[in-house]
């Protein structure tokens, strides 16, 4: 009898490698797909393709395990689906994986040997490195983490990340190189301890104190955009940067110093770059060479400058000193301000107090200012409110940092519907005030014989107005003078004043003067981003009183149920009207209804009056509210609030020189100041020479406002540049590009004009 052993699964080839018979698996696999599969035993995986073994590995060992999925996918043995299912990954990690090894080699699937990087031993490990005087850079390199891990960690352990005690601070001696005689070799020798000690005060203050700012050095260019911004520096002066010195002083650390800040703001303001990601698609040498520096700041920088502003808590004194800048250069457009508020909406993901948007007509979270302008229309001063006041109730408060601002003079206030309150309007008056505002709501038409023909003041397109003078009473406040507007379709427009004596006409044009404090917040959302967030913090709000959200559940409830209530009793009537002497069964249904519905409205009656109609913040689930960081839009807001106001002036200076200033006026300033020129430099004296403009008239303005600017005798801020403006003149050429020769001169006389749509020479004779 054969007693021949049967075949084993498992033969041994030529080359040294073990494989079943091919394309069958052994018992106690696990199939990837027909072609793959895997073999677990005693610890150890084994990969076999038709058999063949394609790899071999612990199964523990997670680099191993990627190399053999590598290898599978690389191959085309398995699809990543396959691979995740059977090694016990997602598709996204398999997919992950594979990725980094094409991009770089096998190398990546190497799995780096990590420490404990629980938060809390990280977090004490850096702390106490802080503690022994470490720099940032050398305690990430020692943890093993990055450097704005451990700023973060010193941070959320209250240490100041800009601070670290110093050597001499720690009892330690150092060395000529700043190493801690604890981190010494054991062959150095000692040295003196008050070497060491001085040495260790002296890299405390260059380290840890303030730097000096980088020093202004303008320098030869060509081509530099937004050269134009030139002008607008000069014609402001340094003012805000005076203020803002007094107020600051200086900036820590880095070459980007208070001046760079400011300067920097000013120039992003003016050349339209509305937010500091923007920064990032600018040149920066180019905008560097306008402040004088090798370049301008970079996005981190300006956050961080930003921060640092904010933590201060001092941008309302910074503004508050340049109001009163303003009130001593204007005392003339004082005569009449405007006050509206304005909401910011929010897009965000943090808990903001809502609010209602006009420009959307819905409630939405957002955040409230009240603007004070002057009679041009130009801000004078901004409130932020953590929740949603109305004008009415801000007035009073407004009225007062105005009255600190300007002192005893009386003024007249022009504010919208919102405003509307016969006891703000007792304090006003009180207060040395007048008022002028629309009356709220629907009134009846006042007759044809009480409205007269009023001749209007040069400048305006109507020479009459068609008004009606007049008083009525206020509630809380007395005796008003009303003013009626006729318009030619018939509507009228009720205007009360509280200004007895001055001419009706006049009391009309300063309130419908006001649109121009709405045509400042267009021009600001549009052209300076007023709106925009400067940053993603937060800061607590205050617990304060808020309606009881069930108190207004309640009273909705009750709203409602007088409606349905109303509806019923109209069906009843109209039941009644339609039917005979005698019920019908739909009546009779239609007084039970009747009668429920007027119990449900007694015990919601007797619900709400047991809930106060208004309690603590806290006490609601809008308890975790938070407010937008106040100080830093603040800065950010006051520097494009000067750089606007720079703007008007300078479209005044150009009145005489343009001749659609009116309409045209801030567009020509606005390409004026992105205007490309050439910057050279000749001792303390800087010359900018603009291109040309787009047309000769606008050329022409440019010159007359270089030379406006130029007789001031400008000076670049806190520094001895003169700064000279000019513009380049156009040069003729012939059509193949040789210059126009003057017969009588041996200089090239360049012009150009067109004629017959041919460009022709011409000489100067």
């Amino acid at each position: 009898m054969d007693t021949s052993p049967s075949p084993s699964p498992v033969a041994d080839l030529t080359d040294g490698q073990c494989a079943l018979d091919l394309g069958r698996p052994c018992a106690g696999h696990r199939a990837v797909n027909q072609h793959v599969w895997l073999v677990e035993c005693d610890g150890q995986r084994t990969v076999y393709v038709r058999g063949i073994v394609l790899a071999q590995h612990d199964v523990n060992d997670r680099t191993e395990r990627n190399v053999a999925i590598w290898l599978l996918a690389k191959g085309k043995y398995a699809k990543q689906t396959e691979l995740a299912a059977a090694f016990g990954l997602t598709p996204r990690q398999v997919n992950r994986l594979c990725a980094a090894a094409a991009r770089q080699g096998v190398a990546a699937l190497i799995r780096k040997e990590r420490g404990d990087k629980t938060p809390q031993t990280v977090a004490l490990r850096v702390c106490r490195l802080r503690d022994e005087g470490r720099k940032i850079s050398a305690i990430a390199q020692q943890v093993g983490v990055s450097s704005r891990t451990v700023y973060s960690i010193l941070q959320e352990r209250g240490y100041d990340p800009h601070d670290r005690p110093g050597p001499s601070q720690l009892g330690l001696a150092v060395d000529d190189e700043g190493t801690e005689a604890n981190d010494q070799p054991v062959d150095a020798q000692p040295q003196d301890p008050a070497e060491n000690l001085a040495q260790a005060q002296q890299d405390i203050v260059g380290d840890d104190l303030d730097k000096p700012e980088a020093d202004v050095e303008f320098q030869d260019a060509q081509g530099v955009y937004g050269a134009g911004v030139l002008l607008a520096v000069a014609a402001e002066g340094g003012l805000l940067l005076q203020e803002a010195r007094n107020v600051y002083g200086q900036l820590r650390r880095g070459i980007y110093g208070l001046r760079a800040f400011v300067q920097g703001l000013f120039a992003m303001a003016w050349l339209g770059v509305k937010n500091p990601e923007s920064l990032k698609t600018k040149d920066p040498d180019g905008l560097g060479r306008l402040l004088g520096l090798s370049r301008i700041f970079e996005v981190k920088t300006l956050r961080r400058k930003l921060k640092e502003t904010g933590a201060r808590h001092k941008a309302m004194d910074w503004y508050h000193a340049m109001a009163r800048r303003w009130v001593d250069e204007a005392t003339d457009e004082l005569a009449t301000l405007y006050v509206d508020g304005h909401t910011r909406a929010y897009y965000g993901k943090r808990p903001i107090a809502k609010g209602w948007c006009a420009r959307r007509r819905l409630c939405q979270p957002a955040t409230t200012d009240t603007w004070t302008n002057d009679s041009l229309g130009q801000p004078l001063l901004r409130i932020t409110h953590e929740a949603h006041p109305t004008v009415a109730q801000v007035l009073p408060q407004v009225l007062d940092d105005v009255r600190r601002l300007v002192g005893p003079a009386r003024m007249t206030v022009a504010f919208d519907r919102g405003g509307w309150s016969g006891a703000t309007f007792k304090k006003l008056v009180a207060e040395g005030f007048d008022f002028v505002t629309y009356r709220p709501g629907h009134h009846d038409l006042l007759p044809e014989d009480a409205f007269s023909q009023y001749t209007m003041p040069d400048g305006h397109k109507s020479e009459v107005m068609t008004l009606a003078d007049t008083h009525l009473s206020v509630s809380g406040y007395g005796r008003a003078r009303l003013i009626v507007i006729q318009c030619p379709d018939g509507k009228q427009t009720h205007v009360v004043a509280s200004n007895q004596d001055a001419p009706a006409v006049d009391v009309v044009l300063q309130l419908i003067a006001r649109w121009q404090q709405e045509n400042f917040f267009k021009y600001m959302r549009q052209n300076y981003n007023i709106d925009a967030v400067v940053d993603y913090g937060t800061e607590p709000v205050e617990d304060r009183e808020v309606p009881n959200p069930d108190h207004k559940a309640l009273t909705k409830q009750l709203r409602q149920a007088r409606a349905q209530l109303r509806r019923l009793q109209a069906q009843a009537q109209a039941q009644a009207a339609s039917t005979a002497a005698q019920p019908t069964d739909a009546q009779r249904y239609t007084e039970r209804r009747i009668t429920a519905q007027t119990q449900l409205i007694d015990s919601l009656l007797r619900q709400r009056k047991a809930i106060a109609p208004r309690c603590m913040l806290s006490q609601t689930d809008r308890a975790d509210e938070v407010k937008l960081s106040v100080d830093r839009k603040l800065c950010s807001d006051l520097v494009k609030i000067a750089a606007y106001r720079t703007e008007c002036l300078l479209v005044r200076r150009i009145q005489g020189a343009f001749a659609r200033n009116a309409d045209e006026g801030h567009a020509f300033i606005r390409a004026v100041l992105q205007q490309t020129g050439t910057i050279r430099v000749d001792g303390w004296d800087v010359h900018v020479t603009l291109e040309p403009m787009s047309a000769p008239r606008f050329t022409r303005a440019l010159q007359a406002l270089c030379t406006a600017i130029n007789s001031d005798d400008p000076v670049y801020p806190e520094t001895r540049w003169r700064l000279h403006f000019d513009v380049r003149q156009n040069e003729d050429r012939h059509p193949n590009g040789t210059a126009c020769q003057d017969p009588f001169s041996s200089d090239p006389v360049r012009h150009n004009t067109r004629s017959g749509g041919r460009t022709r020479c011409r000489t100067n004779i």
